[in-house]
């Protein structure tokens, strides 16, 4: 199998010869097959890894019904590990081409990027909530990590950012959170604690939940 996906080499990003010939029929390497399927494929394999709770028994008439922690989205933006809740996101896919917004300065918006036919504001997550740089780990397969773009929508924004990687969905009780230290820097500001969370068989890290309501309160001061 080739390191590189066929978009990369014989599609409209690579440079071999003969090009694909699929391109006469789909115009774009986006509107075809084998570029949408390792999208919709990662999504099976976060549902199959994140199943849904099993139903719950009738249970009788004077007793509480049971609660479900709710889940959270877990990626990874400059090796900071990071949540958000799951009812924001739109889609995740893999990393777009990005298209320069034009006579733009501001360094937290970096373009625009097709999420299913669909332009999108394309942020730096970074930027905007102040992740300090780490050094980049670059993609590898042998360990399930690659870029991806994730696509949010809630309080009447729709926008992307590209994440490190994203390991799914995991549920957070209230009770497992823990407080961030002052010296955790600006993004004390935006999360609602930190807990653990295993991404890998034996690899736990330490998650920041943010606290969505003043995540995406930053973000449309930085699209404004």
């Amino acid at each position: 199998m080739s390191e590189r996906p066929c978009w990369r080499r014989t599609g409209v990003w690579g440079r071999e010869r003969p090009r694909c010939p699929r391109l006469e029929e789909v115009v774009h390497c986006h509107n075809c097959e084998e570029y949408i399927r390792p999208g919709r494929e990662l999504l099976e394999r976060l549902a199959r890894a994140h199943p849904p709770p099993a139903p719950v028994p009738e249970r009788p008439a004077d007793e509480a019904p049971r609660e479900y922690p709710p889940a959270q989205l877990v990626f990874r933006v400059n090796g900071n590990w990071l949540a958000l809740p799951g009812t924001l996101i739109l889609r995740v896919s893999e990393s777009a081409v990005l298209r320069p917004l034009p006579h733009q300065q501001h360094t937290t918006l970096r373009g625009l990027v097709n999420v299913g036919g669909r332009l999108l504001v394309c942020l730096s997550l970074t930027d905007a909530l102040g992740i300090p740089h780490l050094p980049p780990r670059m993609d590898d397969p042998s360990r399930g990590i690659f870029e991806r773009l994730v696509a949010v929508e809630g309080a009447g924004l729709r926008f992307a950012f590209r994440a490190g990687e994203v390991r799914g969905l995991y549920r957070c009780a209230e009770p497992d959170l823990r407080p961030l230290g002052p010296d955790e820097g600006p993004l004390t500001a935006f999360a609602r604690g930190a807990w653990s969370v295993t991404v890998r068989p034996r690899e736990t890290v330490r998650c920041v939940l943010l606290d969505p309501e003043r995540t995406l309160a930053r973000i449309r001061e930085c699209i404004a």
